[in-house]
């Protein structure tokens, strides 16, 4: 991108919002959003609900510029309509759920400038007092700056004629339609960085394994959709041989008995390589033995769900079920 250079750069910015049954955490959110250190009338905020129940289109309203109703499409399909009712030059994503700093905007939006960035994303930070799968899921996150490979839906700031040229959010997609959007993005060559200005804290993450699960199962509902069009990655390798080995346990005990440890093996080790992985990248450290079994539990719950999810995406996919649209 090409920016001129007056004194202060700020460019009218669109925040589009999506919203389903989050009564809960977005009035949070928009006060957050209201009170960051951001000109007024430089900025509109945008909440698109996608068929709420509940009182989330009622609180959306004192506080929004727009409140948009729209029903029965899948997460991109929410954020892309926000963008065509838009004004922005740049749009910035924050999810319903997500509680910006005050300057995460000024400050992004400077980061951007001066790095000539087409897009940069946030990391989510876990709020004050979190549950242990909160803290088990969100190891030692530490926001950074520099390029990246990767988008999180819920904390992006991007040029609205960026967004669009590349396609825009994948509307097909259940999950995963931000990390669509940054493989899009790259392979136009546009310039994805992370920024340390651009984390955010994020108050909707499970806080038991039951509703962890779930969300994993959500995750990799479309996996095999988006898989087609970006290529098979570490994590999607280890779900796929994870499904394998207990598919395996089953047929091992009633016909190949020889095939039993290699299931088990499977079942009970893979969790562990993604703790492994996961606690190295984080650089995360603790003098107790629980908080590492914590993390080894609910790798084991996330690749139950994520296999779950994997064989939901298998039969879509040969249209043994029909492809739903999946709230987010």
């Amino acid at each position: 991108m090409n920016y001129e250079t007056p004194l202060k750069w700020e460019p009218f910015v669109s925040i589009v919002m999506p919203a389903f049954n989050e009564e809960k955490y977005i009035e949070l959110s928009l006060i957050a959003v209201m009170q960051m250190d951001y000109p007024k009338h430089k900025l509109e905020i945008i909440v698109v609900d996608n068929g709420s129940t509940d009182k989330t289109v009622e609180i959306a309203k004192r506080y929004a510029d727009k409140v948009i109703v729209h029903p029965n499409v899948k997460v991109g399909g929410v954020r892309n309509e926000g963008v065509r009712q838009s004004n922005g030059e740049i749009i910035a994503f924050i999810d319903s759920d997500c509680l910006p700093a005050k300057g995460w905007l000024r400050d992004s939006l400077d980061y951007m400038k001066e790095n000539s960035c087409d897009a940069v994303g946030g990391i989510y930070l876990l709020r004050e007092h979190p549950s242990w799968v909160e803290s088990a899921w969100l190891i030692n996150p530490k926001p950074k700056d520099g390029v990246t490979n990767r988008l999180v839906g819920g904390s992006i700031l991007i040029s609205k004629d960026s967004f669009i040229s590349c396609g825009m959010f994948d509307e097909a997609l259940n999950a995963g339609e931000d990390y669509a959007l940054a493989r899009a993005l790259k392979e136009k060559g546009f310039v994805l960085h992370e920024a340390k200005s651009c984390a955010l804290v994020h108050l909707g993450y499970p806080t038991n394994l039951l509703s962890f699960m779930a969300r994993q199962y959500w995750h990799s509902s479309s996996y095999l959709k988006s898989k087609k069009k970006g290529g098979a990655d570490f994590l999607f390798l280890i779900v796929a041989a994870y499904a394998v080995g207990i598919l395996l346990l089953p047929l091992s005990a009633l016909v190949i008995p020889s095939m039993l440890l290699p299931a088990i093996s499977i079942i009970f080790l893979f969790p562990g390589i993604l703790s492994v992985k996961r606690i190295v990248a984080s650089g995360y450290k603790s003098h107790r033995l629980d908080s590492y079994l914590k993390i080894y539990l609910l790798d084991f719950c996330y690749l139950l769900g994520r296999v779950g999810g994997l064989l939901k995406s298998l039969m879509t996919e040969l249209n043994l079920i029909p492809d739903k649209k999946s709230h987010y």
